[in-house]
């Protein structure tokens, strides 16, 4: 099992996914030690902005800038929450954190869904 994370655009009548990423499970206690786990796993329960219906990708967007700069900033500490079975590693999670706050740049008003 795995978490997967789209931005959604709406351009008419259908939505569409305009980006998507996914990310083991393995990777919950690591990005629980850089700030980061609410935003990836549970958007849903952050604050929607006044004048919102749902959280878009620049309200989580903060929280990756500072996640990803505490991974790079402390990566040995980071690597003590690789998962034994080599599936979920600080070597994997940074790419990814990277991928997705450029697309959240990319992307401002695209809306967060997650499937965990």
């Amino acid at each position: 099992m795995s978490l997967d994370i789209s931005l959604m655009l709406e351009t008419g009548a259908e939505p569409f996914e305009a980006f998507e990423l996914n990310i083991t499970h393995n990777l919950g206690a690591m990005a629980k030690a850089a700030g980061l786990y609410e935003a990836l796993w549970h958007p849903d329960l952050l604050p929607i902005p006044e004048g919102q219906d749902y959280i878009e990708a620049q309200d989580v967007a903060p929280t990756l800038e500072a996640g990803l700069a505490w991974l790079k900033a402390h990566p040995d500490e980071a690597r003590e929450h690789d998962a034994a079975n080599g599936w979920g590693t600080y070597e994997t999670f940074l790419p990814q954190v990277e991928r997705y706050l450029a697309a959240c740049k990319r992307l401002p008003f695209a809306w967060v869904e997650v499937d965990r």
